[in-house]
């Protein structure tokens, strides 16, 4: 299992995350989010500024038939607004996947995500086993 071993890997799935603390309806549920610096552990939400200020870095929505253009827009502009690194878009139906990377300020949209890796999820990786990302 991806990161098992780490304590310092929180992955939650269908959780709500609120960002701004006294504004709770300012929230998302992401479908599973990874915030790398947190620790594991049962949590009723994510509430970010109980988490170091740390928004998750990772985020994965899996389209349901029930979701609306609109809502998968606004949901784009949330994670855009609210510093998330990778933003990943699968829809089962069509088998097609779309990610978006930061770049300052935006989410840019990977061109090509066949084949594609995300970029934070493998240096998690290569410094769990002990390799710098850096000399690869």
């Amino acid at each position: 299992m991806f990161f098992a071993e780490r304590g310092d890997v929180f992955i939650a799935g269908d959780l709500l995350w609120y960002p701004i603390q006294g504004q709770p309806k300012i929230r998302q549920a992401p479908d599973v989010f990874v915030a790398f610096g947190r620790p594991k552990g049962d949590r009723g939400s994510y509430k970010q500024w109980e988490e170091d200020s740390i928004a998750p870095q990772v985020v994965f929505e899996i389209l349901s038939p029930g979701n609306t253009l609109v809502e998968m827009i606004n949901k784009h502009a949330f994670y855009q607004h609210h510093s998330v690194q990778e933003y990943y878009l699968h829809d089962p139906d069509r088998n097609e996947i779309f990610g978006w990377l930061r770049e300052n300020d935006n989410l840019r949209q990977i061109e090509q995500m066949d084949g594609f890796v995300s970029p934070l999820l493998l240096a998690a990786k290569l410094r769990e086993l002990g390799i710098d990302p850096d000399s690869v």
